[in-house]
């Protein structure tokens, strides 16, 4: 395939308007994501002050906030219970001071009797004997996916007195509040929270996407399937030299120089593993005193990355002392390390330091003996730096 027809192929996809294409949620892999029933039963248990969540009024402020040329009631201190299908109605919240019909709306039209709704709320009020107190105020509010333009649907809407309001703002809402919830949240509520949101989000988003733009898409990919595919295949002969040819003689060379090194001699073995994305030669340790544990841990692996971006290494270290990735990079920077970063790895104690990377943009004509060369500065370097036994 002709480079120049691929770097055509490539401003042509940039040029494409950008897709917001939602990522899976747990609802959406539930195959629930839509169901109302489902939507309005988590709303009901957030909305529930005293349950689990430990969130307290968050749903409840946030949403007062939305209606607060009608409303203005303080939330915090207020005894509130949600009730779930009373009288037909999704959610209602009920206090001594008001009352909240939510009719939860996410994807079906809106058909019901709200006036019905408000005379059942007014009903029960006047069960309750409301004697003593103000009569509660009855907030009647249609939560929906989108804005309500329906003539028929805001003729249901002004009859049984409701005001719309979206999820988009709802949320937006929440989102602002939280920040003064989350030391008494739950930690495994908060991410089902955020799982919920972004379900919704992803159920607004599917349906707002311009239709137009996708058709774009659908037209780029079908005009440029063949080359599209050309592409891949050779994206993937190219990480294929990496592992094939590329690494295996890396090898050879680091394992030569290592027979120079009066520091390594023959101390680590080599793995070969292949990523998803380019290749790595995976140098193991093994454990003999010159580079056991010292002062600052454990020297576990070096690893020499082979990607399309370029060259990095980077080694493991076990960081008994859990020191801070400041002092770890001081360290290195005295030595003369650039584009250094320090990344947790598999466990808690251990840290994957980068020493050195190249970038192929900048240098793309580096060779393997550059690269073995650099690795075995380094990692004399490292072994230098944190197999100290003392300071």
């Amino acid at each position: 395939m002709d480079l120049e027809i691929m770097q055509e192929l490539i401003n042509d996809f940039i040029k494409l308007p950008k897709l917001d294409i939602s990522k899976k949620t747990f609802f959406s892999v539930s195959g629930y994501s839509h169901y109302e029933d489902v939507c309005s039963n988590i709303l009901a248990f957030f909305f529930e002050q005293t349950e689990q969540h430990g969130m307290k009024d968050l749903f409840l402020k946030s949403l007062f906030e939305l209606v607060k040329e009608t409303c203005k009631r303080k939330t915090d201190d207020i005894e509130t219970h949600v009730h779930r299908e009373y009288k037909y109605i999704d959610i209602l919240i009920e206090a001594k001071e008001f009352y909240v019909i939510i009719e939860n709306k996410v994807g079906a039209k809106l058909n019901n009797d709200l006036k019905k709704y408000r005379d059942a709320v007014e009903e029960k009020i006047k069960g309750d004997n409301y004697t003593d107190i103000e009569e509660p105020m009855i907030i009647g509010i249609v939560l929906s996916l989108y804005s309500i333009e329906n003539d028929d649907e805001k003729k249901r809407m002004s009859d049984g007195g409701f005001d719309n309001y979206t999820y988009r703002d709802f949320f937006d809402r929440i989102r602002k509040n939280l920040g003064y919830y989350i030391d008494g949240a739950d930690g495994q509520w908060l991410v089902f929270l955020q799982n919920f949101i972004n379900n919704i989000n992803s159920l607004e988003g599917v349906n707002l996407m311009d239709k137009n733009n996708i058709r774009k898409a659908i037209n780029f990919f079908d005009i440029n399937n063949t080359e599209i595919s050309k592409l891949l295949e050779m994206r993937n002969q190219i990480y294929d030299y990496f592992i094939n040819t590329e690494l295996p003689n890396l090898k050879l060379l680091l394992e030569g120089a290592v027979e120079n090194s009066d520091a390594l001699k023959r101390d680590f073995h080599f793995e070969q593993l292949k990523p998803q994305y380019g290749a790595t030669v995976n140098c193991k340790f093994l454990k003999k005193d010159n580079i056991s544990g010292g002062v600052f841990g454990e020297l576990e692996n070096l690893h020499i990355a082979r990607t399309i971006k370029g060259w990095e290494i980077y080694i493991i270290l076990i960081d008994k002392k859990q020191l801070s990735n400041n002092v770890l990079l001081d360290l290195l920077e005295k030595k003369g390390s650039e584009n250094r970063k320090v990344s947790s790895w598999n466990n808690p104690n251990s840290r994957s330091i980068s020493l050195w990377t190249s970038k192929t943009k900048d240098n793309s004509e580096i060779t393997l003996k550059e690269v073995a060369e650099k690795a075995i500065e380094w990692l004399e370097i490292a072994i230098e730096v944190f197999s100290i036994k003392q300071l």
